[in-house]
């Protein structure tokens, strides 16, 4: 529906990236996140165990092609997994003398982790402002969450204050 609305607009050489993420608690206490991303970069993971990298994402711009190449991929979020999602800002801020690829993204994140999800987004959003001289030329965005135990927690669809 959104390469569909960016082709209505009828602007030659308009485009835009985008990812979507739906994360879906498991039974076992793990995440299921399932990705799909329109030539936006990759999320990246870092685990409890302090292993990081992209996660499997790709797919063509959206507002080309009428029939952009988009498709899913899933990945398992464990206790203590850390997830964040960016925007081409944040691996184009110190362009053009350089341009950070995903792994280094990935590594960025393991600089910034912190206790809580926002820390570790205030944190990584700090240092790309550095890496940038202090003056960031493209908007930037950084999503992170952070997988917790989903153990004792109610059955999906539940609230879990009484009587709502």
């Amino acid at each position: 529906a959104l390469n569909r609305a960016v082709l209505s607009e009828g602007r030659l050489g308009q485009f835009l990236t985008g990812i979507y993420a739906r994360l879906r608690a498991r039974p076992d206490g793990a995440f299921a996140v399932t990705l799909a991303c329109g030539g936006h970069p990759p999320p990246v993971v870092l685990r409890a165990d302090g292993a990081a990298g992209p996660l499997e994402c790709s797919g063509t711009l959206l507002g080309v092609l009428e029939d952009p190449h988009l498709e899913e991929s899933e990945a398992i979020l464990a206790p203590g997994d850390t997830l964040m999602l960016y925007t081409d800002g944040m691996t184009e801020a110190a362009a053009p003398e350089r341009t950070m690829s995903a792994a280094e993204v990935a590594d960025l994140l393991r600089a910034a982790r912190a206790s809580r999800a926002r820390d570790t987004a205030s944190d990584a959003l700090a240092a790309v402002a550095r890496m940038a001289g202090g003056a960031l030329r493209d908007d930037v965005a950084v999503l992170v969450a952070q997988a917790l135990s989903t153990e004792g927690r109610t059955a999906a669809g539940e609230s879990s204050t009484r009587g709502q």
